[in-house]
């Protein structure tokens, strides 16, 4: 007899209640830990992946805060734009299809951001506040991205300070805004493809 034609009791059984058999895969992920990705993340100047700080920045961004962001094509981080990405308009009716970075206004509000791994992080941010207003494009809000670690003290008085300098409001993303949005929207996976983290796979 044919092997195709043979009866099989477990075929038989798995069409007549598949819901009892298992239908699991197996997944390899990358493990990363947080004192891992905090080193790694605050040493990127060694190795010179300011740009790749630009787009893991980015598409965090895009993660938690607003899916709307412009790909900067500039030959250098931040192009000549001013800007390393900002918002573009979106209707009401594509906002509705948002399923992440759901925000109320950053469809239809300009919003700029600017990504920096300098060691003044205060002056980076005053000097990217600065060329953002000057661009005179109507931004409501600025965001500024940071790898340095900002006290909350520190940072709350900075940008207080350059939102009633620049009559825009501002608000800075240290590292320790980073590291609790990676860890808390399981984002893990984002930061080992765009910043190239080796890291070990774990088979489930």
């Amino acid at each position: 007899m044919d092997k195709k034609s043979k009866f099989s009791p477990k075929e038989f059984l798995k069409n007549r209640r598949p819901e009892k058999f298992s239908d699991s895969i197996e997944i390899e992920s990358g493990q990363l830990d947080r004192p891992h990705l905090e080193y790694y993340l605050a040493t990127l100047n060694t190795r010179s992946q300011e740009l790749e700080f630009e787009t893991f920045s980015k598409k965090l961004c895009e993660k938690v805060i607003c899916p709307n962001l412009l790909e900067q094509t500039g030959p250098v981080a931040g192009g000549d734009g001013k800007t390393d990405t900002q918002t573009f308009p979106v209707s009401e009716q594509n906002k509705l299809l948002w399923y992440e970075g759901i925000n109320d206004s950053s469809h239809k509000e300009r919003w700029a951001f600017g990504v920096s791994t300098r060691k003044d992080w205060k002056r980076k941010c005053k000097e990217d506040v600065g060329k953002i207003v000057g661009t005179e494009r109507g931004y409501i809000r600025a965001f500024c991205v940071t790898n340095q670690t900002a006290k909350s003290d520190q940072r709350s008085v900075v940008e207080d300070a350059l939102s009633k300098e620049f009559d825009i409001q501002v608000t800075i993303l240290d590292l320790s805004w980073i590291l609790d949005q990676i860890y808390k929207n399981k984002l893990e996976f984002l930061a080992i493809d765009t910043l190239n983290i080796p890291t070990q796979y774990k088979r489930t």
